[in-house]
C-alpha cells in the first residue's frame, strides 16, 4: 500500500490573497497553489500510483471557506482517496464543512492494507496539543480495530525538530505517549515545521514532511510504502521551485528568528484554543485589510 503525505499547503481564498508568512515578513510571496499544483502533478506522474493521500494540516492559510473549496477541487482532480486533518492555521469548523467532498474525507480511523491509520487533531496553538478527551476517543476507537499495527497522523510534532524554534512539547509528549503505550503504534507523521526530518519518539519513527508551499529542502511531499512487516519512506522535494531574492530571504529570516525567540520564551498552556482561534481570525482580518481584499465566501 502506497500512501502520499502532503502538508502545510496554506491555500489562500484567492490567488491575490496575501499569505500570513508574507504579510508578517513584509514581502509578497507566490500563491501557494502554484507550488501545490507542481507537487500534485508529480504525484499523478508517479510510476507506482498512491492508494491514499493524507493531508496533515495548515491546509488553508487563514481558515477561509473559499480556501477549502479551492483545495477540494485540486485534490479531486487526482481522484485518489484523501484523508484530511486541520492544523493551527485552519479553522476546524470551516475545514470540516467546506473541505470534504468527492474523494476527500475527514481523517478519523481508517483500516487498509493490514494497517490502522489514526488521526489526531492538535489544534490552533503554535505548540499543539491533543488533550485527554481526544486521547480517550482515539484510544477507544483503536480498541475496536481489526488491523494490529497503527500509524498516527497529526499536524504538530511532539518533540523539537528545529533547534532554537520550539522546545519539546510537554503536552504532546504526554498525549502521544499514552497512545503509544496503549497501542501498537509503529510510526508518526507530522507537518508544521515545513521541512524534512526523520527522528524518533518513544522508540518509534517520527517523520516530518516539507510544506508544499515553502518547504525545505524545497516544496515537496513524502511517500510511505507499507507492507505487513513495516514501511519505508522517502521525500520528493523540488529545490529551486520557490524563487526569492536576497532581500526577501533576509526579511523572512529576520521574521522567523523573531518568532522563534517569542516561541522559546512563551509559556504554553493547555486549553488555549479560544485565544489561538482568535489569532487565526486576526491574521485573516489584518491581511484582508492590508490589501483591501474581501473575498466572497
Amino acid at each position: 500500500m502506497r500512501v502520499v503525505q502532503i502538508t502545510d499547503t496554506h491555500v489562500p481564498a484567492d490567488p491575490s490573497d496575501p499569505t500570513v508568512v508574507g504579510w508578517l515578513a513584509g514581502i509578497e510571496l507566490h500563491d501557494p497553489v502554484t507550488t501545490l499544483r507542481h507537487v500534485l502533478d508529480d504525484i499523478a506522474a508517479l510510476e507506482t500510483k498512491p492508494d491514499v493521500i493524507v493531508a496533515t494540516g495548515d491546509l488553508a492559510d487563514r481558515g477561509h471557506p473559499a480556501s477549502y473549496r479551492r483545495l477540494n477541487a485540486l485534490l479531486n482532480e487526482l481522484a485518489i482517496p484523501t484523508f484530511v486533518i486541520p492544523g493551527n492555521h485552519d479553522l476546524a469548523d470551516e475545514h470540516d464543512r467546506h473541505l470534504p467532498g468527492g474523494c476527500v474525507e475527514l481523517g478519523t480511523l481508517v483500516e487498509a492494507g493490514g494497517w490502522t491509520f489514526a488521526f489526531a487533531r492538535t489544534g490552533n496553538t503554535e505548540w499543539g496539543e491533543i488533550g485527554p478527551t481526544q486521547v480517550e476517543q482515539i484510544s477507544k476507537a483503536l480498541e475496536r480495530r481489526a488491523n494490529e499495527p497503527v500509524f498516527l497522523w497529526q499536524h504538530h510534532p511532539p518533540v523539537s525538530l528545529v533547534p532554537g524554534y520550539l522546545p519539546d512539547n510537554d503536552f504532546l509528549i504526554e498525549d502521544d505517549s499514552v497512545l503509544v503505550n496503549r497501542h501498537d503504534i509503529r510510526g508518526i507523521a507530522v507537518g508544521h515545521v515545513h521541512s524534512e526530518h526523520d527522528a524518533e519518539f518513544c522508540g518509534i519513527p517520527l517523520h516530518a514532511t516539507p510544506s508544499t508551499f515553502m518547504g525545505a529542502p524545497g516544496p515537496g511531499y513524502r511517500i510511505f510504502d507499507f507492507t505487513v512487516d513495516g514501511f519505508t519512506t522517502e521525500i520528493r522535494a523540488f529545490v529551486g521551485l520557490m524563487k526569492l531574492d536576497d532581500d526577501a530571504r533576509t526579511k523572512l529570516r529576520t521574521m522567523s528568528q523573531q518568532r522563534a525567540a517569542e516561541m522559546m520564551h512563551a509559556a504554553p498552556v493547555r486549553n488555549d484554543e479560544a485565544r489561538a482561534r482568535r489569532e487565526v481570525l486576526e491574521w485573516r482580518h489584518a491581511a484582508d485589510e492590508a490589501r483591501g481584499f474581501a473575498p466572497s465566501y
